[in-house]
């Protein structure tokens, strides 16, 4: 059975606020839960007006206590800018908080602003390790289960269960990472156009079962319009694509193919 489920880019519309798109996200994360969505992510975005939630975390807080039961994620935590210990402990309080209802969804992105890798402190990208995104959700999952190699110390709140560690992302890299870590994974297929069944097979033949999952589970992130009407979506598409063009400029980048599905 296919469930469904919400990626929320809280997406700042004309003519509204920042304020304005946060409400209706939380209200949005209400009506799906009534419709029997699975779960709601918001997703991390940093010095850009047209998205309003640079701090999934707390968004979280305010969407799960206004729901009953949907889970509630994040979509992801950008998590080269943090420390893997203390994004472990943020999210711990959140499953204290709502127990069996939060997910840990981390990504990759790089800066494409001028200093704002600076100001938001993000680490150099050399390691010791050849792949340091491995290294820090690695580093991530043993943090928020508690099982990490420092004998003095230990990630609060401590109790029963921990979040469910996501891996979102849009390369081959992020599969291998998640299916080696034994993690869930979700493809972001609304960033990139890679075939689906050579991802979710690479992710499934390459899966290794770990504590917290025995066998592999993938999810699946497309965009998704919906209107009324079929002249009302066309409409609404074209909005988004001279959108994407006004803010990127690369029109080749956007085949026919990566246009989002209308219905």
């Amino acid at each position: 059975m296919v469930m469904l489920s919400v990626l929320d880019q809280v997406p700042v519309v004309h003519g509204s606020t920042a304020a304005e798109a946060i409400q209706e996200t939380v209200a949005l994360a209400q009506a799906v839960e009534r419709l029997g969505y699975r779960r709601f992510w918001v997703a991390e975005h940093h010095s850009h007006g047209l998205f309003a939630c640079p701090v999934p975390e707390i968004l979280m807080a305010a969407i799960a206590a206004n729901t009953t039961h949907i889970r509630v994620g994040s979509g992801g935590v950008l998590l080269a800018y943090y420390s893997p210990f203390k994004v472990a402990e943020t999210f711990r309080m959140l499953h204290t908080l709502f127990p069996n209802r939060i997910d840990l969804g981390v990504g990759r992105a790089a800066p494409t602003i001028p200093d704002l890798d600076k100001l938001l402190g993000l680490r150099s990208t050399s390691a010791e390790s050849g792949n340091p995104h491995a290294q820090q959700v690695r580093d991530l999952i043993s943090f928020v289960e508690n099982s990490h190699p420092y004998e003095h110390i230990q990630v609060t709140p401590d109790g029963l269960g921990s979040p469910e560690v996501w891996l979102l992302g849009s390369s081959s890299t992020s599969v291998e990472i998640a299916a080696s870590l034994g993690i869930s994974f979700c493809f972001a297929q609304f960033l990139n156009q890679h075939p689906l069944p050579k991802v979710t097979a690479a992710y499934h033949q390459n899966f290794r079962p770990s504590a917290s999952l025995r066998e592999p589970r993938a999810s699946l992130a497309v965009r998704v319009l919906c209107a009324d009407s079929e002249q009302e979506a066309q409409q609404l598409a074209l909005s988004f694509w001279l959108f994407y063009l006004r803010v990127y400029g690369k029109e080749g980048q956007f085949s026919s193919t990566s246009r989002p599905s209308l219905c």
